[in-house]
């Protein structure tokens, strides 16, 4: 087995018979990245999902005025995939990014649904990675609207713990739904209370 950490977090998703998960293992790459390497940007075909090995990644959307909103932050061992565009055939709408340098594994889209119709096991693995993103989304969309910026920030260092001052203050406003401003004076009442 050459992934095996790999293998530990899909099969905590759903439980994959090792020789089905060493034939899936010709298809995966590895793939290290520098600090600022993009992985998709918008207009470009999506075709991989990734699981973050080490280092930290964004996901993030560029408005017409240039003004960037993060959609979501990967560290270690999440998965990562433009799931809207790759489910519909469509060009990348946003970027996949790496924050710190990283080390990512890469797997065709295709490479796992082409098995949906070969082992139940595939099968029950992307609907559980179907559920879990649809529940990142909730959980996302929750916070944006549910939740103050100091209940957003509290989530998101519980979240990334020891990847929480990686990103740059800007990345971290972004992700939180406010201004750099916004947050300065966020973590400045924070030093004082």
């Amino acid at each position: 087995m050459l992934y095996p950490d790999a293998y530990r977090i899909l099969s905590n998703f759903a439980p994959i018979p090792t020789h089905l998960w060493v034939d899936l293992e010709a298809e995966i790459g590895e793939l290290p990245l520098h600090k600022g390497d993009l992985l998709l940007q918008p207009g470009e075909q999506p075709l991989m999902a990734y699981l973050v090995c080490e280092g930290l990644c964004r996901t993030y959307y560029l408005s017409h005025e240039g003004k960037e909103f993060t959609k979501h932050f990967h560290g270690p061992g999440d998965l990562l995939a433009p799931l809207a565009e790759l489910l519909q055939g469509e060009l990348s709408r946003g970027f996949i990014h790496a924050v710190t340098p990283a080390r990512v594994l890469t797997l065709p889209y295709h490479s796992l649904t082409r098995r949906y119709q070969e082992d139940r096991c595939w099968l029950e693995l992307g609907r559980r990675l179907a559920e879990y993103i649809f529940l990142q989304k909730e959980a996302r969309e929750f916070e944006l609207l549910q939740l103050s910026a100091d209940q957003r920030y509290d989530r998101y260092l519980d979240r990334f713990a020891v990847l929480a001052e990686k990103p740059p203050q800007y990345m971290i406003a972004s992700y939180l739904g406010i201004t750099p401003v916004a947050l300065s004076r966020l973590l400045s009442r924070r030093k004082r209370g």
